[in-house]
């Protein structure tokens, strides 16, 4: 099994959008269930990519280490007046995210 370390940018403005740790928790729970086919709906696979699906044997984690060698939670936040600005899919709030 191959463990990936990710981590979640939190772009807020103080609202509902600075989502819970409990929340990114259980995101990365969705992903893992998903990607190693243990989902409820397994089964419900299109015609077209029946017998396609398969447990990957990959297991999301929450990064423990930043670039810097630090110790880390795997989540960012940051604060900026554009977390509500994805109409337009660009990527203008990458820049605002940073490693703390």
């Amino acid at each position: 099994m191959y463990v990936i370390p990710v981590v979640f940018h939190v772009l807020h403005n103080g609202g509902a959008e600075n989502i819970s740790v409990a929340q990114i928790h259980d995101a990365v729970d969705i992903l893992n269930r998903d990607y190693r086919l243990l989902n409820s709906d397994a089964n419900n696979v299109q015609a077209t990519f029946q017998g396609m699906p398969a447990d990957i044997e990959i297991e999301f984690v929450l990064a423990t280490k930043a670039p810097n060698g630090q110790c880390f939670s795997g989540i960012t936040r940051t604060q900026n007046a554009l977390t509500n600005d994805g109409s337009s899919g660009s990527s203008t709030g990458k820049r605002h995210c940073k490693w703390q």
